[in-house]
């Protein structure tokens, strides 16, 4: 007991170090100009590469675009590196080359480039520097959920037909209606996606928002707001981090009666305004159970139960990246893209082993208090989208667990050599 209190002022130590490092360092060494440029690289790279409609502003692909975005914020931070990461991101990319090895496929050597990229990039990246692009962050999502608060009820009362329609990556339509796109249609409402491919992946943006606040010990309140009204998206994941929150947030009195006022209010607009019952009785339903006892909202099960249909050595350890990359031998399997095993499937369990990894450590650093939430949030965030190796997906992911490693593990500490004016941790 005494040990596991030890450990907990430990933690709560370091990330005392990390929520009072030297900013002074960061505005002296780094205009305002190039401090601007560099939150601006990081949040094209992480939130915006992700969009198909800004992808359309854009000459290069999009993972060109996070990739040069990247190379750009290496070049020009001046901080210097982080030790754990860069050891980590060649730890990595020796795996990939032992699996391009062993199974004789040279394409395994791209799997891990976005991740490592993502890691390098967050090795320059001090408390400061994460305190602006957090601020970004939040005012890009509150602009979002507002825009997409607005459509929905502006769609609601005056139904249009989308102003602009594209398709997305997976073949599904994405249109225009009002201020936000969106995938999914109902007789008289919208799911909003924002500039996203689908409500789901505004929802993820969302939830990283928050849990990064939580990280850097932001009003707690404003946190919850910025949940509660995510659930525009009538996405699970966010009722049920959501909820995660509220629960975990209990003893914050403030807290607790102001987002229950909130909630009330929100559930009172749903059944006072009648177009809205079909997108309610849509949303209720998902909690729903099918015939087989499952949630009718849960499409993972069934991704799992194929997976291990057919696994076999080769795909654990393998994968079956010819399937990933849109060839047509895999055309009559089911859909694998988004479940806890995908990493696996996609690229097996040599190249994948990171993500296994940081899910256990994740679960390690639930212990604590000060991170309970973030960590069981990302947890269940990341079994639903365990999108580590995927550009824009990797930098959001590792933005929000090195801190937590940091004042958990001591695992993205740097070496003095490394740091001459100060990183991310004292």
């Amino acid at each position: 007991m005494i040990q596991f209190k030890n450990s907990v002022m430990t933690a709560a130590a370091g990330m005392q170090d990390f929520l009072h490092a030297e900013r002074s360092s960061c505005v002296t060494t780094v205009g305002r100009e190039l401090l601007v440029c560099l939150v601006s690289l990081f949040l094209i790279a992480s939130v915006l590469s992700l969009s198909p409609p800004l992808g359309l502003l854009l000459v290069l692909p999009k993972n060109f675009v996070f990739i040069i975005c990247c190379a750009l914020y290496l070049v020009l931070t001046p901080d210097s590196w982080w030790e754990s990461p860069i050891y980590l991101a060649l730890l990595m990319l020796i795996s990939t080359f032992v699996s391009a090895v062993l199974a004789g496929n040279v394409q395994y050597l791209k799997y891990s480039l976005y991740v490592c990229l993502a890691l390098l990039v967050i090795s320059k990246t001090n408390h400061h520097m994460l305190e602006r692009i957090s601020d970004v962050l939040n005012k890009f999502v509150v602009l979002g959920l507002a825009l997409s608060i607005l459509s929905f009820i502006l769609n609601a009362v005056w139904p249009i037909e989308p102003s602009f329609v594209l398709e997305n990556p997976d073949g599904r339509e994405n249109g225009l209606y009002y201020f936000t796109f969106t995938n999914f249609v109902l007789p008289s409402a919208i799911r909003p996606a924002f500039v996203f491919d689908e409500p789901g992946t505004f929802s993820f943006v969302v939830c990283v928002a928050a849990i990064l606040r939580d990280i850097l010990k932001k009003n707690k309140f404003v946190t919850g707001v910025i949940l509660l009204l995510g659930l525009i998206t009538f996405s699970l994941p966010q009722v049920v981090v959501l909820v995660l929150y509220l629960i975990l947030n209990l003893r914050e009195k403030k807290v607790r009666w102001l987002l229950i006022a909130v909630f009330a209010l929100w559930c009172a607009v749903f059944f006072l305004l009648p177009a809205f019952t079909d997108v309610l009785d849509f949303f209720v339903s998902r909690f729903d159970f099918d015939p087989d006892g499952g949630l009718s909202g849960d499409n993972r099960s069934g991704q799992m139960k194929y997976f291990f249909e057919i696994l076999n050595d080769h795909v654990l350890f393998f994968g079956m990246p010819e399937c990933f990359d849109g060839e047509d031998i895999c055309s009559n399997m089911s859909d694998l893209g988004s479940n806890p095993f995908t990493p696996i499937s996609s690229y097996g369990l040599i190249v994948a082993w990171p993500f296994y990894l940081m899910l256990l450590m994740l679960v390690f650093a639930a212990r604590l208090a000060e991170f309970r939430f973030a960590a069981i949030a990302l947890v269940f965030l990341l079994l639903q989208r365990p999108f580590l190796f995927s550009f824009g997906y990797s930098l959001l992911i590792v933005m929000c667990v090195a801190p937590i490693f940091s004042a958990s593990f001591k695992f993205f500490d740097a070496k003095p050599r490394f740091r001459a004016i100060g990183g991310m941790l004292k």
